[in-house]
């Protein structure tokens, strides 16, 4: 574990700090046709120009980048290109962290829909009101599909978040919705890379920086999951 991040003398954040890394695989292109067009009209234009979109050649069949993707650059966004067979969404996010030059980073999946057009304002505001803020998203309860995650216990970082021995005090952020100081990403994303590449990235990056004393918090009332896991499809909100 590294030691406490030094985050320096706060500076309020402006909503031109905000950034967001979206990373897209070539195995899901009827998501992003979907994504694309609800995150561009609810997101501010500056946050928008802060947008790196990471495109990731998983498969055989993939040897360009579509017109669809490639347009997020006339929309003024970064676009990164990766080839690589397989899953990989840790080198993904990290290649968007490298790119990405705000202070907050948020990274959103391409299968979340963003129900609140002031999300963004809501969440610089979140980090401006609480100065130990260092981030936000998601919290969920151990358990399916996260039973895998015990093995997490065998970490001796672990033995200072369990309460006596009980992993099932324990919560984690869900990776599709995160937002954090740069430096969070920065300095614990990294380590992730030593133990997956994919499965659960989002309980090792949560564990690496509660571990060292991050402060965060739930932040989920602005957005929807609407994906299915390992499938090129989204689901419709219930009916009422």
């Amino acid at each position: 574990m590294p030691g406490s991040v030094d985050f320096g003398d706060f500076v309020p954040y402006e909503l031109e700090d905000l950034g967001v890394i979206i990373p897209h695989c070539a195995s899901m292109p009827n998501r992003w046709r979907w994504f694309w067009p609800q995150y561009k009209v609810s997101v501010p234009e500056v946050v928008l120009k802060n947008t790196v979109v990471i495109y990731h050649m998983d498969t055989e069949n993939a040897f360009q980048v579509p017109p669809e993707v490639q347009a997020v650059e006339d929309d003024g966004c970064k676009l990164e290109v990766i080839k690589q067979l397989g899953p990989n969404l840790v080198g993904s996010t990290l290649r968007g962290v490298e790119v990405c030059e705000t202070r907050l980073i948020a990274r959103i999946h391409n299968d979340i829909e963003l129900i609140h057009p002031t999300w963004a304002q809501k969440a610089v505001g979140w980090f401006n009101k609480k100065p130990h803020l260092k981030m936000i998203g998601r919290l969920v309860a151990p358990g399916p599909p996260y039973e895998k995650a015990r093995r997490l216990c065998y970490q001796p970082w672990v033995d200072k978040l369990l309460l006596h021995g009980d992993y099932d005090f324990m919560s984690f952020f869900v990776g599709q919705f995160l937002i954090a100081n740069r430096a969070v990403w920065a300095a614990y994303y990294p380590l992730v890379a030593r133990y997956t590449q994919f499965e659960r990235e989002d309980i090792y990056f949560t564990l690496l920086a509660r571990a060292d004393g991050i402060k965060m918090i739930f932040f989920d009332i602005y957005f929807r999951h609407r994906g299915q896991r390992g499938k090129d499809i989204i689901v419709a909100p219930p009916k009422r």
